[in-house]
């Protein structure tokens, strides 16, 4: 059994306290074995901002990164300013497949919006499948972190990596 999550909806209301700079951010079990994870918001007492606000940015989760900004700007502990623009543009389900199109925008990059668009595609019971496009105009750099579960990314010596949920 393989459970596959997006985060492709709207920030809570008000201050969104409890949300995270995670848009079209994804976690995989497969098994019920965590594969990619979030990795939650640390501890609320005995931390700077700082240092909490890194475990709830984008770059600490399985989501694409925009010239290193997050997706959203904190406003305190339990707030944030300038929320994303999260729509699920088509979602298609099947016996033996599942497509999803996704979209979120970051304006604070720059003047004109770019925009990610998020492809999930999942062949039953083989594999997942996620590309990343943006959309927008100039010249940005951008990075996709993935998150794993501890002990289920390993590598052959010479080899390439690989994942298991076996011990190895």
């Amino acid at each position: 059994m393989q459970q596959f999550v997006i985060d492709a909806g709207p920030q809570s209301s008000g201050r969104s306290g409890h949300s995270h700079a995670d848009a079209l951010s994804v976690q995989l079990a497969v098994d019920g074995h965590p594969v990619l994870i979030d990795p939650g918001t640390s501890a609320y007492v005995g931390m700077d901002n700082n240092h909490r606000d890194s475990f709830r940015g984008t770059a600490a989760h399985n989501t694409l990164n925009v010239d290193g900004v997050d997706q959203a700007d904190p406003a305190g502990p339990f707030g944030w300013k300038h929320l994303p623009e999260v729509k699920v543009n088509q979602w298609l389900t099947g016996e033996t497949l599942i497509f999803l199109l996704d979209r979120t925008a970051d304006t604070r990059v720059c003047p004109i919006p770019v925009w990610h668009h998020r492809y999930v595609f999942y062949l039953k019971p083989h594999f997942w499948f996620v590309r990343d496009v943006l959309t927008g105009q100039g010249v940005h750099r951008c990075e996709t972190a993935w998150h794993f579960a501890p002990g289920v990314l390993s590598s052959i010596p010479g080899a390439r990596s690989f994942l298991t949920t076996d011990p190895i």
